[in-house]
């Protein structure tokens, strides 16, 4: 989603490697889901 690729790109741009940049994409993505959850 949304959240997934704006995470991965910003954690890119920081200059993150890319393999730590998807897993904090992903950790994101599950931490926003969680939240969204009632």
């Amino acid at each position: 989603g949304d959240a997934f690729l704006a995470g991965f790109l910003a954690a890119e741009a920081r200059g993150a490697d890319p393999d730590a940049a998807l897993a904090a994409a992903i950790a994101a993505a599950a931490g926003h889901m969680t939240r969204s959850e009632p």
